[in-house]
């Protein structure tokens, strides 16, 4: 098993205060997109967490110290790029399904309307 870590702000768009750390992907080893995958799981999360000390309540916050230390299992570089691929897919079919759906309920009303029309039809 290989120890990485990797800046989840730049990937998740989150904004952090001055306190957060971030780190870089070495890009012979591991892509940011499948850690940043890993560590969604609950395992990878889990393990941030177990490195942290504190409370929920109390700033749990990873050092810099342990981060490093927390083991990644990380496939073979062209595995981890494939993963990043389907993700990528995934991410766009999603998008055409959420442009679907909208589409879908504006068409709805359109039809009702067509069908059962106002004032066309004789009663």
């Amino acid at each position: 098993m290989a120890q990485f870590s990797v800046e989840i702000t730049r990937l998740s768009g989150s904004v952090l205060g001055g306190n957060q750390q971030t780190c870089e992907v070495n890009p012979e080893l591991a892509t940011p997109g499948f850690l940043l995958a890993y560590f969604r799981t609950p395992e990878g999360f889990s393990s941030v967490v177990g490195n942290s000390p504190g409370t929920i309540a109390r700033n749990k916050t990873l050092s810099s110290k342990k981060l490093p230390a927390i083991e990644v299992p990380v496939p073979p570089l062209e595995t981890q790029r494939r993963f990043d691929r389907l993700q990528a897919k995934v991410r766009r079919i999603r998008t055409i399904r959420a442009a679907s759906a909208l589409d879908a309920d504006a068409l709805i009303p359109a039809l009702l309307h067509q069908v059962f029309g106002a004032g066309d039809r004789a009663a």
